[in-house]
């Protein structure tokens, strides 16, 4: 069994709507997602999305990432208030089937920014 711990969102402008860091999900047990805030003003909402996009044919980033385009929320999405560290696991069965994951942070209020750290435990 394989234990990744990754940096997602990295210090991202917390008063944009900011989208993570893809994860490969095919071969992923569990997952968790934990944020935090440079600031104890801002606050908005996480949700965690899915994508089945086939990996043929995706646009790569600079990096060399593939970048899947068509995603769907997966559960709700958590609400972050003032500052506050939120930690959201996501059952397996909540994934299960889905090639790529991802979260999405959207600003409700504050400034600063605002950093979100994945888990995932897989072969």
């Amino acid at each position: 069994m394989r234990m990744n711990n990754a940096k997602i969102l990295n210090a991202a402008d917390a008063t944009a709507t900011q989208h993570s860091l893809v994860i490969d999900a095919s071969q992923v047990f569990s997952a968790s997602f934990q944020i935090t805030s440079s600031s104890g003003s801002n606050a908005g909402s996480l949700q965690v999305e899915s994508s089945n996009d086939p990996a043929n044919g995706l646009a790569t980033d600079s990096a060399g990432n593939l970048i899947p385009v068509n995603w769907s929320s997966l559960g709700s999405a958590a609400t972050v208030t003032s500052g506050a560290t939120k930690q959201i696991d996501v059952p397996q069965s909540s994934y299960a089937g889905y090639r790529w994951l991802r979260v999405t942070w959207t600003p409700s209020a504050g400034a600063g920014t605002v950093t979100v750290n994945a888990v995932t435990l897989g072969q």
